[in-house]
Protein backbone atom coordinates (compact mmCIF):
# COMPACT_ATOMS: atom_id res chain seq x y z
CA UNK A 1 0.00 0.00 0.00
CA UNK A 2 1.60 3.34 -1.42
CA UNK A 3 -0.68 5.91 -0.11
CA UNK A 4 -4.17 6.08 1.32
CA UNK A 5 -7.46 8.35 1.69
CA UNK A 6 -8.50 10.07 5.06
CA UNK A 7 -11.07 7.27 5.26
CA UNK A 8 -8.79 4.20 5.02
CA UNK A 9 -6.57 5.90 8.00
CA UNK A 10 -9.22 6.04 10.12
CA UNK A 11 -10.09 2.38 9.71
CA UNK A 12 -6.23 1.74 10.73
CA UNK A 13 -4.74 1.32 7.06
CA UNK A 14 -1.21 3.34 6.58
CA UNK A 15 1.05 3.85 3.69
CA UNK A 16 3.79 0.71 2.90
CA UNK A 17 0.89 -1.48 4.65
CA UNK A 18 0.86 -4.80 2.93
CA UNK A 19 -2.32 -5.32 1.00
CA UNK A 20 -3.86 -8.03 2.17
CA UNK A 21 -3.39 -6.65 6.29
CA UNK A 22 -5.23 -3.07 4.66
CA UNK A 23 -7.97 -5.53 3.55
CA UNK A 24 -8.72 -6.80 6.95
CA UNK A 25 -8.65 -3.58 8.08
CA UNK A 26 -11.14 -1.93 5.63
CA UNK A 27 -13.39 -4.05 4.19
CA UNK A 28 -14.67 -2.02 1.93
CA UNK A 29 -11.31 -0.94 0.53
CA UNK A 30 -10.72 0.15 -3.21
CA UNK A 31 -6.71 -0.73 -4.34
CA UNK A 32 -5.68 0.86 -7.55
CA UNK A 33 -1.92 0.12 -9.28
CA UNK A 34 0.58 3.01 -9.05
CA UNK A 35 0.67 5.16 -11.70
CA UNK A 36 3.06 7.72 -11.61
CA UNK A 37 2.50 8.41 -15.49
CA UNK A 38 -0.74 8.92 -15.18
CA UNK A 39 -0.83 10.69 -11.74
CA UNK A 40 1.76 13.60 -13.24
CA UNK A 41 -1.47 13.79 -16.14
CA UNK A 42 -3.80 14.60 -13.70
CA UNK A 43 -1.95 16.67 -12.03
CA UNK A 44 -0.91 18.64 -15.14
CA UNK A 45 -4.85 18.68 -16.31
CA UNK A 46 -5.91 20.00 -12.62
CA UNK A 47 -3.18 22.75 -13.24
CA UNK A 48 -4.90 23.77 -16.19
CA UNK A 49 -8.15 23.65 -14.67
CA UNK A 50 -6.95 26.02 -11.92
CA UNK A 51 -5.38 28.78 -14.30
CA UNK A 52 -8.80 30.42 -13.91
CA UNK A 53 -8.15 31.49 -10.02
CA UNK A 54 -4.15 32.26 -11.10
CA UNK A 55 -2.72 32.54 -14.55
CA UNK A 56 0.70 31.34 -13.49
CA UNK A 57 0.92 27.58 -11.55
CA UNK A 58 3.92 25.08 -11.95
CA UNK A 59 3.97 21.26 -11.06
CA UNK A 60 6.05 20.50 -8.38
CA UNK A 61 9.59 19.35 -10.31
CA UNK A 62 10.17 15.77 -9.80
CA UNK A 63 9.84 12.14 -11.18
CA UNK A 64 6.79 12.13 -9.01
CA UNK A 65 5.26 15.59 -8.34
CA UNK A 66 2.79 15.40 -5.63
CA UNK A 67 1.82 19.66 -5.50
CA UNK A 68 1.03 22.81 -7.52
CA UNK A 69 2.67 25.85 -6.90
CA UNK A 70 1.05 29.34 -7.72
CA UNK A 71 2.05 32.31 -8.18
CA UNK A 72 -0.27 34.60 -6.47
CA UNK A 73 1.62 37.69 -6.54
CA UNK A 74 -0.37 41.10 -7.86
CA UNK A 75 -3.57 39.37 -7.77
CA UNK A 76 -5.41 41.15 -4.45
CA UNK A 77 -6.97 43.47 -6.53
CA UNK A 78 -8.70 40.62 -7.97
CA UNK A 79 -9.55 38.65 -4.49
CA UNK A 80 -9.51 41.52 -2.17
CA UNK A 81 -6.74 39.32 -0.04
CA UNK A 82 -4.11 36.88 -0.87
CA UNK A 83 -6.49 35.30 2.08
CA UNK A 84 -9.48 35.14 0.24
CA UNK A 85 -8.16 33.94 -2.68
CA UNK A 86 -6.65 30.50 -0.59
CA UNK A 87 -9.68 30.09 0.95
CA UNK A 88 -11.48 29.51 -2.63
CA UNK A 89 -8.61 27.28 -3.49
CA UNK A 90 -8.95 25.25 -0.72
CA UNK A 91 -13.23 25.42 -1.42
CA UNK A 92 -12.35 24.35 -4.75
CA UNK A 93 -10.15 21.48 -4.30
CA UNK A 94 -11.41 20.30 -0.99
CA UNK A 95 -15.15 19.84 -2.88
CA UNK A 96 -13.26 17.76 -5.30
CA UNK A 97 -11.80 15.10 -2.67
CA UNK A 98 -8.27 16.57 -2.40
CA UNK A 99 -6.53 17.06 0.62
CA UNK A 100 -4.95 20.89 0.76
CA UNK A 101 -2.47 22.15 2.38
CA UNK A 102 -1.71 25.79 1.61
CA UNK A 103 0.91 28.32 2.57
CA UNK A 104 1.53 32.04 2.11
CA UNK A 105 4.81 33.12 1.44
CA UNK A 106 6.05 36.83 3.18
CA UNK A 107 6.55 39.49 1.45
CA UNK A 108 9.87 40.81 1.48
CA UNK A 109 10.58 44.23 2.02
Amino acid sequence: MAVCCGRAAKQGVRPGMPLAEAEVLARDLKAAPYQPAADRRALVKLAEVCERFCPSIAVEEGEEPESLLFDISNLEHLYGSDVKLAGQLEKFFTRRGYRVRLALAGLAR
